[in-house]
């Protein structure tokens, strides 16, 4: 049998883009990419096969990508997340400079690991800040409503800002 590729393969390429795209620093393009997967899911994912065996790990799937793209676009699109990411992008490349140039008045070697470790730095300090963010944001924008009603498991919903988080912090 051949193996599904549903309508959602492309959005599933559009989400990789959009993340990668959001590593890069890209965040306006990357809010584009992930509008444009969104755009694509229209209903279930798979309705057609929605009650066969076969297709039930491919459905999971695709709902999951699809929540965890969600997810990334509101933390993207709000102009606190965006904020944020850009700071943080902002404090790596400083942190590197700074080391770059104290590292050539004082004749120093600098290794990788000197600036991947002003990288975790940021990263440690501010992950925490957009995990609170990404939790936060909903309720003082009332959108948490609308997120519980169309995904009622809570626990799916979180898992998807936590897939989001660690996809804006990572890339």
């Amino acid at each position: 049998m051949k193996p599904l590729r549903p309508y959602g393969s492309v959005a599933v390429r559009l989400v990789d883009v959009g993340r990668s795209l959001l590593a890069r620093g890209l965040v306006v393009d990357a809010s584009e990419r992930l509008r444009d997967a969104l755009s694509l899911w229209r209903g279930p994912a798979l309705a057609d096969f929605a009650y066969e065996s076969f297709a039930q790990t491919a459905i999971a799937r695709l709902e999951e990508i699809r929540l965890a793209a969600v997810e990334l676009r509101k933390l993207v699109d709000t102009r606190s997340g965006r904020w944020l990411l850009i700071i943080q992008g902002l404090l790596i490349v400083a942190g590197a400079v700074i080391l770059t140039i104290v590292g050539l008045v004082n004749d120093e070697t600098i290794a990788l690991m000197d600036i991947t470790g002003i990288a975790g730095g940021v990263m440690g300090t501010l992950l925490p800040v957009m995990g609170i963010m990404v939790v936060t944001s909903e309720w003082s924008q009332r959108t948490h409503m609308a997120t519980f009603t169309l995904v009622p498991d809570r626990t799916r919903v979180f898992a998807a800002k936590a897939v989001a988080v660690e996809a804006a912090a990572t890339g």
